[in-house]
């Protein structure tokens, strides 16, 4: 698979884990919906990478990854390790794949 279907793969899992517990507190957890404001950015930067992707823009890829690490990094250190969702912690290792990808990737000149 090429470099462009795995982004779109990111982006979708991504989508889907935003909707999954982000932290619990025994039996009762929240979502990014139920926390709004920066959580939506979670669910928007894996969308734009994979955008940046699909048009083959390197330095924007590499861009929106690494803001999805660094507000995922946020998340998990306000919340602590002991309250963790396995949502966030998915979305944790889909930004950190997303910043591998977009490393990886070449990014070709296009002569008009």
């Amino acid at each position: 698979m090429g470099n462009r279907v795995i982004s779109v793969i990111i982006a979708a899992a991504s989508a889907y884990l935003w909707f999954q517990p982000f932290n619990s507190f025994g039996i009762f957890f929240q979502s990014g919906q139920h926390w709004g404001g920066l959580a939506y950015g979670l669910l928007v930067l894996p969308a734009l990478f994979a955008i940046a992707a699909l048009v083959n823009q390197k330095s924007l890829a590499v861009v929106f990854s690494i803001l999805s690490v660094l507000l995922t990094g946020q998340f998990i250190l306000q919340i602590g390790v002991e309250n963790i969702g396995w949502g966030l912690v998915g979305l944790a290792v889909c930004s950190f794949v997303s910043v591998l990808l977009a490393s990886s990737m070449s990014q070709k000149s296009r002569v008009a």
